[in-house]
């Protein structure tokens, strides 16, 4: 590569990582994400169940008695919440206390 093609490379790389608005981008791709691991929980379970496509996910839920996929990561927080807290290291509840 030639060294206007790795100042451009590196251009982009800088404006991709420090936007004027990152906390909205992140917030923005994590609900993407959260939305999209939400449509591969629902798909997987109805494949592995054996549900039609269009048939309710409230109501497969309530037959098979599974978690939503909210109720997974809710509990996946509290767990992760809990564990920081018993947590005894000073530094690790330091940091994760900031957020």
């Amino acid at each position: 590569m030639s060294k206007i093609q790795c100042e451009r490379i590196s251009q982009r790389i800088y404006l991709v990582q420090f936007p004027k608005n990152s906390e909205y981008l992140y917030e923005l791709f994590n609900l993407t994400v959260m939305h999209r691991l939400e449509a591969a929980y629902v798909k997987c379970v109805k494949s592995f169940f054996g549900f039609e496509r269009r048939y309710s996910v409230t109501q497969m839920f309530c037959d098979l008695g599974l978690p939503t996929f909210n109720t997974v990561i809710h509990n996946a927080q509290v767990r992760f919440d809990s564990s920081v807290d018993t947590h005894n290291n000073k530094l690790v509840k330091h940091v994760f206390h900031i957020w």
